[in-house]
């Protein structure tokens, strides 16, 4: 059995630095704070995939690969508040 970790994502980065992560490659930093200890972590990102969550254009299904740990890891992140969540196995 796999274990999961949530993160809450309490700042990201603006929508047009998402969308060049993804079209151009770049990494995005997000502040995240594990909810089961409360810790706050500043991970880099490369954007793998972005799909649209609902019709405001400001919510999105991301999934990301994490620079440091090689892992692809899915999220939802509002970019016009800045905060989201990850889910982490």
């Amino acid at each position: 059995m796999t274990n999961t970790v949530q993160y809450t994502i309490t700042a990201g980065p603006s929508r047009e630095d998402l969308f060049d992560s993804l079209r151009l490659g770049t990494t995005v930093v997000f502040e995240t704070t594990d909810t089961s200890s409360g810790k706050t972590i500043n991970s880099k990102y490369k954007v793998y995939t972005i799909g649209i969550e609902d019709g405001s254009r400001q919510s999105w299904l991301v999934t990301f690969y994490e620079v440091y740990d090689k892992s692809v890891i899915n999220a939802y992140y509002r970019t016009d508040i800045r905060t989201g969540f990850i889910k982490k196995k």
